[in-house]
């Protein structure tokens, strides 16, 4: 385990984020993951180290998520059972995605109430999943009503709750993301507005008249599919081989690829990462290129 982030957890994550430097930045969340990987209250360590370091900032917290924050991940991690039985889409891919949102939330310099909002969506984002693809918007919708109860007795506000589900439709991989990067294309002036959100998902609606919201769910979503591309070559590897048990099939590098297509087709990766992505999409097809002619 590195000392560094036993000891002063975010550290190395804010000194990376301030150095600009995206490689630097992967690697110090990749110690993060692994640190996470071997405790068993896992949320509940992220969502308290976040907490901890985001009270060092200027911009004072929300208590109502905060205290929301702490009742998701206790009741998360009070069932490991129920959360770790696939091997995807579990409690340390649900770490993965609040920590890295979290990183994206100090590039981006959002407020403290924001990128608390972004933390708990992540941690709670795929809460109901049948580890297999479902139908539109359904497991996302149920991640977000199963915790309902907690929420409202954290006092968080009705409004909130509202937000939150935005955020956690908008990762759907599908019309979801699809629809969440026209918004924000739209926003920043680059696109026509989308006509009207997906009928399964008219909350959605939301992000094309609220750009904050929108800018969220970007780094939600963006969140939620840089650790499934994986940070570094062997982090891809490793993801890939978790999410092949859980389905019950090989996956190889195509299969990456075609993810990673469908991706980088719908535009939503941010510029800071976007090299890195680009760069492990070339690697991946050179080497299928290198096999087809060898």
């Amino acid at each position: 385990m590195h000392s560094a982030v036993a000891e002063h957890p975010m550290a190395g994550l804010r000194a990376a984020v301030a150095a600009g430097a995206a490689p630097r930045v992967a690697g110090e969340l990749l110690l993060l993951f692994e640190h996470v990987a071997h405790r068993s209250d896992k949320l509940q360590w992220v969502n308290a180290q976040v907490s901890a370091d985001l009270c060092g900032g200027g911009d004072p917290a929300d208590p109502a998520l905060a205290r929301a924050g702490a009742a998701v991940a206790a009741a998360i991690d009070a069932q490991p059972a129920t959360f770790d039985r696939h091997s995807y889409h579990n409690r340390q891919h649900f770490c993965e995605v609040a920590l890295t949102a979290y990183g994206l939330c100090l590039l981006a310099r959002l407020g403290t109430p924001a990128t608390q909002l972004v933390v708990l969506a992540a941690l709670m984002h795929d809460a109901v999943h049948a580890g297999r693809p479902h139908a539109a918007f359904v497991q996302e919708r149920a991640s977000v009503d199963s915790m309902r109860a907690l929420l409202a007795a954290a006092g968080l506000a009705a409004a909130q709750t509202d937000r939150l589900m935005v955020l956690v439709l908008a990762t759907e991989t599908g019309g979801g993301t699809a629809f969440m990067a026209a918004a924000c294309q739209a926003h920043a002036g680059r696109a026509a507005m989308p006509f009207a959100a997906p009928a399964e998902a008219p909350e959605l609606a939301a992000l094309a008249t609220d750009p904050e919201l929108a800018q969220l769910a970007r780094i939600l979503c963006e969140a939620d599919v840089l650790p499934s591309i994986g940070l570094d070559d062997g982090h891809a590897l490793r993801v890939q081989e978790r999410l092949a048990r859980e389905w019950g099939r090989p996956l190889g590098a195509r299969d990456k690829l075609a993810f990673m297509d469908g991706v980088l087709r719908q535009g939503y990766i941010g510029g800071f990462f976007l090299p890195c992505v680009h760069a492990m999409h070339a690697a991946l097809a050179g080497s299928l290129h290198a096999v087809a002619q060898g």
